[in-house]
């Protein structure tokens, strides 16, 4: 880690106190060197994304997009109200799961034809936690107001570029690492952990919606489908969206 200039600190005395003053100095010195460090980063990714006013203009999105894996094609839908409500629709050989988050609980409705039931049900509270996370689509923007940890880790290559290494964790205490590429600001690798599974996301090709810019091809990996890509073919932002929609479903 770089220090910060004007923390050089001289301390001629070699008491007990001077030493335990110059370390308490230096670990100042240090702490604020980091968090420079990561605002520089965070800055550099929002104006590469489009600027704050306009990531914080946006309070609802519905994405569509393929996912290839394991020889299959889906189709998938992703409807977020951002920091309230999720839910991501796919169709899978003709039957459809349904993932979502209500406002206070996540649930799922997985189909029989794919070892499920054919009636919702809710998630345990790590996948809440994991799918609460995604209901923001900037978790970088405004993340001391949000309460997120950021630690920066050092300077990276990632695909022969170099790129900006950092711990997240929100303040749900859910943990992720991201790689910024320094030249561009984009994010162009994120790693999850949930229920002791680690899942890789590439992200690249980036495209403007809105004077916004989204990745639109993921390259997700993790040892349950070793590999997916996800495209995204529309984006629609700030629609009108019904909140009953995200509701769990009452038996009929």
């Amino acid at each position: 880690m770089n220090r910060q200039p004007g923390c050089s600190i001289t301390l001629k005395k070699t008491t007990m106190k001077t030493k335990i003053l110059a370390f308490v100095l230096a670990v100042a010195c240090y702490t604020v060197a980091s968090a420079q460090t990561v605002d520089e980063i965070v800055a550099k990714y929002v104006k590469a994304s489009g600027g704050a006013e306009k990531m914080r203009a946006v309070k609802s999105i519905i994405t569509k997009n393929t996912i290839a894996v394991q020889g299959l094609e889906l189709q998938n839908t992703a409807t977020v109200v951002v920091n309230k409500y999720l839910r991501a629709e796919s169709d899978v050989m003709g039957s459809q799961t349904i993932q979502a988050f209500d406002g206070n609980k996540a649930w799922q409705l997985i189909p029989a034809a794919m070892g499920g039931t054919n009636e919702a049900q809710e998630m345990p509270a790590s996948a809440t936690k994991t799918i609460k996370a995604q209901l923001d689509p900037f978790p970088l923007l405004d993340y001391a107001t949000k309460k997120t940890k950021l630690e920066y880790l050092g300077t990276e290559q990632l695909n022969g570029q170099p790129s900006w290494h950092l711990k997240m964790t929100t303040k749900d205490t859910v943990e992720s690492e991201l790689w910024i590429d320094s030249n561009t600001g984009f994010l162009r690798k994120q790693r999850n952990n949930q229920d002791g599974m680690t899942t890789d996301i590439l992200f690249s090709k980036e495209r403007e919606q809105d004077g916004i810019y989204f990745a639109t091809y993921m390259d997700i990996s993790n040892a349950m489908v070793n590999n997916a890509i996800m495209e995204t073919k529309t984006i629609t932002l700030n629609p009108a969206i019904d909140p009953a929609i995200f509701q769990f479903p009452t038996k009929k």
